[in-house]
C-alpha cells in the first residue's frame, strides 16, 4: 500500500508532506501515518520545529464523506482527534505551509498550527453544510478565533476565501507572493532556529494552554453529537450521495 504521507527529517527539522493527490483526503490510512510521524518527532529531543505541506492542487479536502459509513467513521474520528492532540502536546513550533485549497475538517487543523503560511493562490472554504455535515472541531473552536457570528457566516455560506481574507480573519499568519512560499518558510524557520530549545518548549507549552483546555472541554460532546444525532438526520445520507456525485465531477 503506497504511503500517503512523507517525512524528511534533516537538520533538526521535521518536514511532513501530504502525498495523496489530488485531494489529500484525511483518510484513516493518512491519519494513522501522520500519527506515527508525530510520535517520531515528539520522541526526538533535538527536533526544533515541524513543517506540514502537501503536493497536489489541494492541501487537503478534509474527510472523504463517501467513506463515512457508521462502521468506519468512529475510527477515522479517533485518528483525527489523536493527530490534533499530538499537535497540542508537541512543544516545538508547528508551521503549516498552504499552497492549494483547504476545505472542511482539514481547515479545522489550521487552528492548532502555531504559524500558517499561505501562498497568495491558496483558497479556503467550508462546504460541509452542503453535504449535511458541519465542521467537527471548527463548530466549537473557530468562533473563539474569528468571532461566533463570523464563523457561522463562514460555515453557512460555503464561500471560498483567498489567503489575504483568511489572514484578515486571523487564521493565516502570513501570505507569500506566488512562487515565494518556500522563501517565506525559510524566513520563519530562521527566526525559530535562532531561539534556544528551552525557550521554544516553554513558550509553546504555555501558548497552547487555553486552546488545549477549550478543545478538551468540548471534543467528546462534539463527536457524540456528530455520530449519534447528526448521522440520524436524512440530510446526512443525502449529503453522502451528493458528495460522491461532486467528487466524480472533480468537486
Amino acid at each position: 500500500m503506497a504511503e500517503k504521507v512523507k517525512l524528511e527529517y534533516k537538520s533538526r527539522l521535521g518536514h511532513i508532506v501530504l502525498n495523496d493527490p489530488p485531494y489529500n483526503f484525511l483518510s484513516l490510512q493518512l491519519l494513522e501515518e501522520l500519527n506515527g510521524i508525530m510520535d517520531f518527532l515528539i520522541s526526538r529531543e533535538d527536533c526544533k520545529a515541524m513543517v506540514l505541506s502537501s503536493v497536489g492542487k489541494y492541501f487537503s479536502a478534509g474527510f472523504d464523506y463517501s467513506k463515512h459509513t457508521r462502521v468506519n467513521t468512529f475510527s477515522i474520528f479517533e485518528a483525527y482527534k489523536s493527530f490534533i492532540e499530538k499537535m497540542l502536546n508537541f512543544e516545538k513550533p508547528i508551521i503549516f505551509a498552504i499552497s492549494g485549497k483547504v476545505e472542511n475538517s482539514a481547515l479545522d487543523l489550521l487552528i492548532f498550527a502555531d504559524v500558517v503560511l499561505a501562498s497568495s493562490e491558496a483558497k479556503f472554504s467550508y462546504s460541509d453544510f452542503s453535504y449535511g455535515r458541519y465542521p467537527l472541531v471548527g463548530a466549537f473552536l473557530l468562533g473563539e478565533i474569528i468571532g461566533r457570528k463570523e464563523a457561522y457566516k463562514l460555515f453557512l455560506s460555503g464561500k471560498e476565501y483567498d489567503a489575504l481574507q483568511f489572514k484578515n480573519l486571523g487564521i493565516v499568519s502570513d501570505v507569500a507572493e506566488k512562487g515565494k512560499l518556500s522563501e517565506k518558510i525559510k524566513e520563519y524557520l530562521s527566526k525559530i532556529f535562532s531561539c534556544g530549545n528551552g525557550l521554544l518548549s516553554s513558550f509553546s507549552s504555555v501558548n497552547k494552554v487555553s486552546l488545549r483546555e477549550k478543545y478538551e472541554k468540548w471534543i467528546e460532546n462534539s463527536v457524540y453529537t456528530y455520530l449519534n444525532i447528526l448521522s440520524e438526520y436524512p440530510e446526512y445520507e443525502e449529503g453522502s450521495r451528493k458528495f460522491m456525485v461532486d467528487e466524480g465531477g472533480e468537486k
